[in-house]
């Protein structure tokens, strides 16, 4: 009985949009528009671009189950990473910080289609083949460029992140091996090339550009809330009570 409503809803007709026109170019409309003159997207299409083919097989239910594909590849990325690079016992320890995520953070469970719950797991994917790469595993950096371009662009809140977590991992990566590797290298510009395409050419093309808009609103503000709201929104946000304990 399940269909796509509301942000979903707006999201299966993109994807949808990138076989049938207008092909999408930017990600998920933001409220950060409301800071700034004309409209805000998140940074980039890659969700709707990866959800496209399930969408197409099944329009009604595509977009829930290829989210639930989506998101278990990332897992699997993330227990991956972590196990080629620090053993069996780490990539058990990250099973099991997803499945609580999975427990806790509810709508990254519930939701899958969303977003921003789709930026959750490409964060954990990406801190994951960072600390790969801190390791010595460079051919992990591709991944990690790939993974950090999915939850950059499906929300704008992951992009400093994933940059920090794949700049301090290539960081320690190049101590540990007092060399980077060119060929892994060159991977990672190529997928950083096919990933940022698509909203490099609206932004090359926009009046003004998607990524102009966001940065200007970016720089406007509105009145603060205060410290201790946003120390109660990080609490109710990080609670650890799983979903099915409580109503």
């Amino acid at each position: 009985g399940w269909v796509p409503t509301s942000d979903d809803a707006v999201i299966a007709l993109r994807t949808w949009g990138v076989f049938s026109g207008p092909v999408p170019l930017t990600g998920q409309f933001t409220q950060i528009t409301v800071a700034g003159g004309h409209t805000a997207f998140d940074l980039g299409p890659l969700q709707y671009y990866l959800l496209a083919v399930p969408e197409r097989i099944d329009p009604v239910h595509g977009l829930l189950w290829g989210a639930a594909v989506l998101a278990a590849g990332l897992a699997a990325l993330t227990i991956e990473a972590i196990w080629s690079s620090c053993g069996p016992a780490a990539g058990a320890a990250a099973g099991l910080a997803l499945a609580v995520t999975a427990a806790t953070l509810v709508q990254s469970s519930v939701n899958l289609a969303w977003n921003p719950s789709t930026g959750v797991y490409a964060l954990f994917a990406t801190m994951a083949a960072s600390i790969a790469v801190a390791c010595g595993r460079w051919w992990w950096l591709p991944v990690g460029v790939a993974t950090a371009s999915l939850a950059a662009q499906c929300h704008t809140s992951f992009a400093v992140p994933v940059a920090t977590a794949l700049a301090v991992g290539i960081g320690l990566g190049a101590l540990k091996s007092r060399r980077a590797r060119l060929v892994p290298l060159a991977a990672a510009i190529m997928a950083g090339l096919a990933c940022w395409l698509a909203p490099l050419i609206q932004q090359l093309t926009g009046h003004p550009g998607n990524w102009t808009v966001v940065a200007r609103s970016l720089t406007r503000h509105g009145p603060a809330v205060g410290f201790g709201v946003g120390l109660r929104g990080v609490a109710a946000s990080t609670h650890v009570l799983p979903s099915w304990w409580v109503h």
